[in-house]
């Protein structure tokens, strides 16, 4: 990673590990800044991680937080300030 703005901060690790773990997939292969779409993610792909991150956080997502031009750091900061922190 070339700056701090490509790495992950402590507080977003947790976000980050539970979808890498989702999408079976190393948490190195999710850049902060990259869209979330960049990794080839079909459309049932997207449903499962919103179901399986609304299931592990008690939360309620929105199926259209995942724009085209959202990146990772931006899905846990949505998924972050869905649970109050």
């Amino acid at each position: 990673m070339s700056s701090m703005e490509d790495a992950w901060l402590p507080e977003e690790v947790s976000c980050i590990e539970a979808i890498a773990r989702i999408l079976h997939r190393d948490v190195s292969q999710l850049e902060p800044n990259e869209p979330i779409l960049d990794l080839s993610l079909d459309s049932l792909d997207i449903v499962e991680l919103i179901m399986e991150l609304e299931d592990q956080f008690a939360i309620d997502l929105e199926e259209l937080a995942v724009y085209p031009d959202t990146t990772w750091r931006g899905l846990v900061t949505i998924i972050r300030g869905q649970m109050g922190r």
